[in-house]
């Protein structure tokens, strides 16, 4: 309520749950995904509860976790036209036997292995790709690191992190591009006390 009354300038008086329950949900996006984002699935189901702010005239609806942890502000996300893509099941990511983590040398300008991943991770990755997102043309980005999904019917490659724009979240697939935020906590052990990637740089 502080958010609507302090933020939005909702008269406080007026404010009153409406709505209140128990709900499970799928991923992490607690019902209320946001347009071209990957979210991760790992302790599925999660449960919580929903509940609806209204001042009678507006309404505002609230996802949140059973422990509090994660607040999903529903109302303020916006839809997308967009026409939503599975990556898993288009690129057969259920066949996957194992993964590998790649980086660009920059030098070279071609991908070099990192590591393989463990099982339990390529596992994780190819299920967090199992879901329907929309995704937009991707960005012209020269991308810094790539997943190799290697599978019974050949290697299927997801590149991720820009190089000027070092943000982890950002995939890229088949001139598609979504956010996946998860990626970063699944591959940054694989990546501690490794050299940090050298960079292409401006010619003067």
């Amino acid at each position: 309520m502080g958010r609507l009354i302090f933020e939005k300038g909702v008269e406080g008086t007026q404010l009153s749950v409406t709505s209140v329950g128990a709900a499970t949900w799928p991923n992490a996006a607690l019902g209320c995904p946001e347009p071209g984002v990957f979210y991760d699935v790992i302790g599925a189901p999660y449960s919580g509860f929903f509940y609806v702010l209204s001042d009678r005239s507006n309404s505002w609806e609230y996802h949140v976790l059973q422990d509090d942890s994660v607040t999903v502000r529903c109302s303020e996300i916006e839809p997308t036209t967009n026409s939503s893509v599975n990556i898993g099941q288009e690129a057969a990511l259920r066949l996957t036997e194992s993964v590998s983590l790649m980086r660009r040398n920059f030098t070279t300008d071609q991908f070099e292995e990192v590591s393989p991943l463990a099982d339990s991770d390529a596992g994780r990755l190819a299920n967090i790709f199992n879901s329907d997102v929309a995704l937009s043309a991707a960005t012209d980005c020269a991308t810094v690191f790539r997943l190799d999904f290697h599978t019974s019917e050949g290697d299927r490659e997801i590149e991720f992190m820009c190089s000027d724009d070092k943000n982890a979240g950002h995939v890229f697939w088949n001139g598609l591009e979504g956010r996946a935020p998860v990626i970063g906590r699944i591959i940054g052990p694989y990546l501690t006390g490794g050299p940090i990637p050298r960079l292409p740089t401006a010619s003067p």
